[in-house]
């Protein structure tokens, strides 16, 4: 035990100490936020405007994608995908990984990548059933659709096997796009200010449907061009 006057000095110091270090913490965040602001920024001007700033532009038709290149086309997502789906709506029952099929949700896409420190799995027949008509494939697209992280999205680069959830749409892209581009344009903030258009708030937490992501406008650069910008 230290002196009294001991412990006023150590409890002094540290007091100090750690507020200075929160105070570092804070400035740091504050920089976090503002260097995500920028990359969205960043990703934003590239797959609306392209690379060359001296490129002659046209209005693309879509107010809230404004002017693109004049050698560009612009759709909706569905005109560059093959198909939107989403997983099964009622919660399964779950089964050990020596019995099971690998199945994700949304709290297996963090920080735009797929995670899989979080595993559930589910039987051959409910995966078969659900998967019936389509499967998940390298180079599609899981975004999740609904509750808080809603717009987050990862390319599939996993091998494994396995089903969705219902919070998680499963986009596969088709010959107009290349995922790479199409998951960039995912993060843009013109995709979540239309996005936002078409959420659902009436129950518990907001649900953005598969039907309404086909509705929402994409600027569609050459496949070379798109290659280019994610390079």
């Amino acid at each position: 035990y230290p002196t009294e006057e001991q412990q006023r000095k150590i409890a002094v110091f540290l007091n100090q100490k750690t507020s200075e270090i929160d105070s570092l913490i804070e400035i740091e965040n504050q920089q976090i936020e503002k260097l995500k602001e920028y990359k969205q920024a960043v990703i934003t001007e590239a797959v609306t405007r392209g690379l060359d700033k001296n490129v002659p532009l046209k209005d693309s038709g879509v107010e809230w994608i404004g002017k693109v290149p004049n050698t560009w086309e612009s759709g909706t997502i569905k005109r560059v995908t093959k198909k939107i789906t989403c997983g099964v709506a009622a919660t399964p029952e779950y089964v050990e990984e020596e019995t099971g099929v690998l199945f994700l949700s949304a709290q297996n896409i963090q920080n735009d990548k797929i995670n899989l420190s979080t595993r559930r799995y589910i039987n051959n027949d409910l995966y078969n059933k659900i998967t019936k008509n389509t499967k998940p494939e390298k180079g599609d697209l899981l975004q999740v659709r609904v509750g808080a992280s809603i717009g987050k999205c990862a390319i599939i680069d996993i091998d494994d096997v396995f089903g969705i959830y219902v919070s998680l749409s499963l986009i596969k892209p088709n010959e107009l796009v290349i995922s790479k581009f199409l998951y960039y344009y995912l993060q843009t903030s013109i995709f979540r200010k239309m996005s936002e258009l078409y959420i659902d708030y009436a129950g518990s937490q907001g649900n953005l449907n598969v039907e309404d992501i086909k509705k929402i406008y994409i600027p569609i650069p050459s496949i070379k061009e798109q290659e280019a910008i994610c390079d």
